[in-house]
């Protein structure tokens, strides 16, 4: 029994992270607004990283929903679409 609820618990881990990837250019958050992309909420994830939510009507191909990280010690941002 032990077994099939670790099978079942790993099989749904997978199974979420397969469904997002991470968007190739690494697109700034500002970048993102000025092509249409509202702020829906923001996160402070830990000292000096911040996730900010920002989401889309759709229009044009555009992805309802990207999340992006950014460090303030590094200076980069990472977004992805889950």
């Amino acid at each position: 029994m032990k077994k099939l609820f670790l099978i079942l618990v790993l099989g749904l881990f997978f199974a979420g992270n397969a469904s997002t990837f991470q968007l190739e250019s690494f697109p700034s958050v500002n970048s993102l607004l000025e092509k249409g992309y509202e702020l829906h909420s923001t996160n402070i994830i830990k000292s000096g990283q911040y996730q900010y939510n920002l989401v889309s009507n759709g229009s044009n191909g555009k992805h309802r929903l990207i999340t992006c990280i950014y460090s303030i010690e590094q200076n980069v941002s990472i977004c992805w679409v889950p």
